[in-house]
């Protein structure tokens, strides 16, 4: 029952509510496991939940952030609390905003379960990660906050600066216009200098970077789009534990791969 819990709660942080769906079809998988089962028992996933709910609050309190109950109820449904360990959720949502709880002598009991647990220690940063980006990027005082819960319940900084730098680049990846694409656009409308020659070049190299020839159609360059958006996503990397400087050149290929999508995309209109 645990694994399909927490496979809906992985399932839902990355595809939202259909995710949590398949999630949970996964976590059954893990429910046979009996050798990893009591890394999740029911103590151990209450210690769980109550850190992370103190953490929320106590992030908030600090930082004045307005965090919509709607959110925390999905969490809370999505980690599969009964209704009373939903009252102690929300009970230690509150604790955690008091101005004397050290939320850093609290999280020594998290620590000392999950120290060996790298998997549950990434889900709750990425829960935290969730909600600092909910409304852009968090300021360098909320990061600085955010790596020291994260060294308090065992990810070293490097690790926390590669998950931040992902969420981070995900944020900038739905965030909308890039240079290329900006670039492109302001001279169909005459803001720069209408350049035939640049606008050539930039086409030639937008369909070398996705690999592709210009007898292609929209649909094969879609097609080769999303296949090398799969192929080189960061959150690939940083499963396989790569170093941030290693993930940081995968984004800008990434962006690259975008921009020439971009581009791409809106000279086949033409």
């Amino acid at each position: 029952m645990i694994g399909k819990i927490l496979g809906g709660f992985f399932g839902f942080l990355l595809f939202g509510t259909i995710g949590s769906l398949i999630g949970i079809v996964f976590g059954h998988f893990f429910d046979k496991n009996r050798s990893i089962h009591i890394l999740y028992s029911k103590k151990n996933m209450n210690i769980f939940y109550r850190s992370l709910f103190s953490t929320i609050g106590k992030y908030s309190k600090i930082f004045k952030i307005f965090i919509d109950f709607m959110f925390i109820e999905q969490i809370i449904k999505n980690i599969g609390l009964n209704s009373i360990e939903k009252k102690y959720a929300i009970k230690y949502l509150e604790k955690g905003k008091k101005d004397d709880f050290n939320i850093f002598d609290f999280l020594n009991e998290f620590k000392n379960i999950f120290i060996q647990n790298g998997k549950l220690q990434k889900t709750f940063i990425d829960i935290l990660l969730e909600i600092a980006f909910l409304n852009g990027n968090p300021s360098s005082e909320e990061k600085n906050f955010l790596l020291k819960i994260a060294k308090k319940i065992g990810i070293h900084e490097e690790k926390f600066r590669a998950i931040f730098f992902t969420f981070s680049y995900k944020e900038q990846f739905h965030s909308g216009w890039n240079f290329y694409s900006e670039y492109y656009y302001n001279n169909d409308h005459g803001s720069k200098p209408y350049n035939e020659i640049n606008k050539h070049e930039l086409i030639e190299q937008a369909y070398s970077i996705l690999g592709i020839s210009p007898t292609n159609d929209i649909y094969e360059i879609k097609k080769t789009y999303l296949k090398l958006m799969k192929q080189h996503h960061p959150d690939k990397l940083i499963a396989k534990g790569f170093s941030e400087e290693a993930i940081k050149k995968t984004t800008k290929k990434v962006q690259k791969i975008r921009e020439s999508y971009e581009i791409l995309k809106k000279h086949c209109k033409k």
